[in-house]
């Protein structure tokens, strides 16, 4: 019997299950797991059980996608994919599962490509193998997301749908992201009263052990807050900011970088609003390392733009251009197709102003 295989059972029977897969703690779990991969993490773990390799591949994976560096989870997703395949048809729906997780770190990373297709096939295998509907849903409104970045008029339908599948089944996430959808489309009252609704439910949610575990709601409560502030500036509103910072903090204290970067590059929007140019570029600083480090390729070019717009009302033509031919670098992504669109339209636009 493999020693390492023993330790990872003790491991698993003295963590809660939750614990494992939640975003708080990542970076001491990732200590605790990184001893059962002795040459690195990307090398994969030495265990002898097959179930417990495709349980430890999986745990790092989330960790670090969730945890800020999503180009690091990639080796670990496509490991537990490849074994998943290799196991056969067992293993179908853990293999879908953490394929919706790995579509959405490629397209963190802006390789919208391969995640369009690995999001279909993941949804594809969901289907065929039995998954629930509330999967089902969340992973076709993560396809529609990934759509509606590259401009494909097919998002409307695949967001519908996946809204519509949400709603039938109570998901907890199901107004949040009606309330995203309506942010994107420039809704921007019903993002407002769809974003107060999710942040209202996610404190229900909490409290009922029922409902959805405790950081679930907490990552619910943290994008809620930020489109209810993101709203509330766009509508007019001075507490705006309030509730950007609020979402900030929030994200802050659970490590969840997914949502502490827009919250910084909605503060960096505001303050260019209020002409307030030093704090403006403070969140934009901000911004970047995280941005970097993911990487985060779509939010870096967000912050770019926003960096040409701030040089702009500083006099600065020249290092605006430099940002805004930075910005349109990074939403090529994969090209033709599969191209960042918004941030294609505003980087040309910003070029066309410097």
């Amino acid at each position: 019997m493999n020693s390492l295989d023993d330790q990872f059972r003790a491991w698993c029977a003295t963590t809660e299950p939750a614990s494992r897969l939640t975003v708080l703690g990542w970076p001491k779990r990732l200590d605790e797991l990184a001893v059962f991969f002795p040459a690195g993490l990307e090398a994969g773990p030495q265990l002898a059980s097959i179930e417990l390799r495709l349980d430890a591949l999986y745990w790092v994976a989330v960790s670090l996608h969730l945890g800020g560096y999503p180009g690091r989870s990639l080796t670990a997703f496509g490991q537990h994919e490849e074994l998943c395949r290799e196991v056969g048809p067992t293993q179908a729906r853990r293999l879908a599962t953490a394929m919706a997780v790995h579509a959405k770190s490629l397209r963190q990373c802006g390789r919208l490509h391969d995640a369009d297709l690995l999001a279909r096939e993941g949804l594809e295998l969901q289907q065929r193998s039995g998954s629930d509907d509330a999967l089902i849903g969340i992973n076709l409104y993560s396809l529609g997301i990934g759509l509606t970045q590259r401009g494909d008029p097919s998002a409307a339908a695949a967001l519908h749908a996946a809204l519509k599948t949400l709603s039938e089944v109570g998901h907890p996430a199901a107004k949040l992201y009606s309330a995203q959808c309506a942010l994107a489309d420039r809704d921007f009252d019903t993002a407002l009263s769809a974003g107060a609704a999710a942040l209202a439910e996610s404190f229900h949610a909490e409290e009922d052990p029922n409902a959805i575990d405790e950081i679930g709601a907490r990552r619910i409560r943290c994008a809620a807050a930020r489109i209810v502030g993101e709203a509330t500036v766009e509508l007019g509103g001075s507490e705006g900011t309030t509730f950007l910072r609020t979402a900030l903090n929030l994200a802050g204290e659970i490590q969840l970088v997914e949502e502490v970067l827009p919250a910084l590059l909605a503060l960096a929007k505001a303050a260019l609003r209020q002409n307030n140019f030093v704090e403006a570029r403070r969140w934009l600083d901000a911004a970047f390392v995280p941005a970097h480090q993911g990487p985060y390729r779509l939010e870096d070019c967000n912050a770019h733009l926003q960096l040409a717009e701030l040089e702009l009302h500083l006099g600065n033509p020249a290092v605006a251009h430099s940002a805004a031919r930075r910005a349109l670098a990074l939403a090529e992504c994969d090209g033709g197709v599969f191209r960042y669109e918004q941030g294609i339209i505003q980087a040309t636009a910003a070029l066309q102003k410097t």
